[in-house]
């Protein structure tokens, strides 16, 4: 009865042995699936952040394309008008903004539109 006793043991730690190393293969290759994502995320997210950086130097440079496009037609209205331009000044100087240029070509255009309307 003892021998039996001590071959179901033998048998049943045997059996949890087995078990325990298939347990540990499938948390080494889960830990192996895991990496692999890991690293995809990582160079995606590395790629989407250069995208950003390019995205927004490009933003950048249209912006900046945009306001000296607005001064140099600012300056062009003003002298088909025969107004001098005011200067611009340094860094900590006075300058017009964005806001300022666009109100007066506006108010430029529209009353170029109505000196052609009623002439």
């Amino acid at each position: 009865m003892a021998i039996n006793a001590w071959d179901a043991s033998s048998t049943t730690s045997l059996t949890f042995a087995q078990q325990l190393h298939i347990i540990v293969d499938e948390i080494a290759e889960l830990g192996k699936v895991i990496d692999r994502k890991r690293k995809v995320l990582k160079h995606e997210a590395l790629r989407d952040e250069t995208s950003v950086n390019v995205a927004e130097t490009a933003a950048e440079k249209a912006w900046s394309k945009h306001e000296s496009l607005g001064a140099e037609l600012e300056r062009a209205i003003s002298a088909l008008r025969g107004e001098s331009y005011p200067v611009q000044k340094g860094r900590f100087g006075t300058r017009r903004s964005g806001a300022q240029v666009r109100f007066n070509v506006l108010s430029f255009v529209f009353s170029f539109q109505l000196a052609d309307f009623a002439g």
